[in-house]
């Protein structure tokens, strides 16, 4: 009878173990799950908008309650902060440390070719030092359903990368008009 039972506790570990970690890799076809593997992450950056704020912001601009012009660090926000109302929800994802950094990187590589279908290359640009990548996903070629951006930055003259930032929008409806304008100001702040 002992044999049965631990036979049945075994097998029961097993089959919740392995249940356990299918719905995380298949989470990983949606970037919110990305982001709750990371939210909690010492050495990991992370930072959820939800529709409510970008609302906020969008009904500030709308009644100029706030500044046209949104400006930290010499960054011009702006075309972000119009682009809002028209946002579901925006991730960031940062780490600054190898560690954190490369895995990170993987899983968004990974996430980018699970999504190869739908996600499709927008632009690259390298300075060498930086590496950034746009990716984005329209169903009309007119709205963007998510925008992507991936920035790596390489540890002095190697190959490898010692940080890495993720900024993912969702949309309703964005435009390519406003992902112009947003991609030309993260252009524009690095000059």
């Amino acid at each position: 009878m002992k044999k049965i039972f631990l036979t049945i506790a075994l097998l029961s570990v097993a089959v919740l173990q392995m249940a356990a970690s299918v719905p995380v890799k298949a989470v990983m076809k949606d970037f919110s799950g990305i982001y709750n593997k990371y939210k909690d992450r010492p050495l990991v950056s992370a930072v959820y908008v939800s529709k409510s704020l970008l609302d906020i912001f969008q009904y500030a601009i709308e009644n100029d309650t706030v500044a046209n012009k949104f400006v930290v660090d010499e960054a011009d926000l702006s075309p972000f902060i119009e682009a809002a109302g028209k946002l579901s929800c925006v991730y960031i994802l940062s780490s600054d440390i190898l560690n954190p950094a490369t895995e990170l990187m993987s899983d968004i590589s990974n996430y980018i070719n699970e999504n190869r279908g739908r996600l499709q290359e927008l632009m690259k640009q390298s300075d060498g030092v930086d590496d950034v990548t746009f990716y984005y996903d329209s169903p009309d070629k007119e709205h963007i359903k998510e925008f992507l951006m991936v920035r790596k930055t390489r540890a002095g003259y190697s190959d490898s990368f010692m940080s890495v930032t993720v900024i993912q929008l969702e949309a309703e409806s964005l435009t390519l008009s406003d992902v112009i304008k947003m991609t030309v100001s993260v252009f524009n702040d690095k000059e």
